[in-house]
């Protein structure tokens, strides 16, 4: 498996559905090693992840190989990267 599918630096916050905290920094870089973008996620960053109810039967919001990529949708979105890119 990759380093990507590994991801479990985060937990559920208490009292949510969907809102996970990150309990480390993380730093990613965009597209590939050496692009040159990269993100930095501090400890503590709270970010959300969204499943449409009527997807949940083909993906679950809580499984720990999509939670990654939400922590870095929401960090590229409040960045100012437009939907697409940050999708």
């Amino acid at each position: 498996m990759s380093e990507f599918s590994e991801f479990s630096l985060f937990f559920q916050k208490a009292y949510t559905d969907k809102t996970y905290i990150l309990w480390d920094d993380v730093h990613w870089e965009v597209g590939k090693k050496g692009s040159g973008l990269l993100i930095k996620l501090l400890k503590e960053t709270e970010f959300d992840i969204s499943v449409p109810w009527l997807l949940r039967w083909l993906q679950n919001p809580h499984d720990k190989r999509v939670l990654l990529a939400a922590a870095l949708h929401d960090e590229l979105l409040i960045r100012g990267f437009d939907v697409g890119f940050a999708s």
